[in-house]
């Protein structure tokens, strides 16, 4: 039986470590970020949690509230909102990430936003 993820709340310098490529692995990072303001933010804690807690794969799970960005996010990735899901692959060689954003949903869920399957299907489609 494999070990259960967890969704770990990162910092600011955390994250900008992940984009820098300053990290021990090449592991694919799978980012929530979110405001504590949204309210389809705080619907989809669950649903995230249960994508990470179902991934029977090497990849860490993060969440970043928007708040705390201490420097210009939009040098790393130009967000149109939150919530969105980030996957990061840090490229430590080269001290940089491939950055990808899940796209908008074409029907959004009314209470989460992203669905259970809107996250699978894009960590599915950009597995490393």
């Amino acid at each position: 039986m494999s070990e259960e993820h967890v969704v770990t709340r990162i910092t600011s310098k955390s994250l900008k470590k992940i984009f820098d490529g300053k990290v021990r692995q090449e592991t694919p990072c799978i980012i929530k970020v979110y405001s504590q303001r949204c309210e389809y933010c705080k619907n989809l804690v669950s649903v995230f949690h249960q994508v990470a807690q179902e991934d029977q794969s090497n990849r860490h799970f993060f969440a970043f509230n928007i708040g705390d960005v201490d420097y210009d996010l939009d040098e790393f990735v130009k967000l149109k909102g939150v919530p969105s899901i980030i996957m990061v692959t840090p490229n430590i060689k080269q001290g940089d990430s491939n950055v990808r954003i899940l796209q908008e949903p074409s029907s959004p869920h009314r209470e989460t936003w992203y669905t259970i399957q809107d996250i699978k299907k894009f960590i599915d489609t950009h597995k490393e």
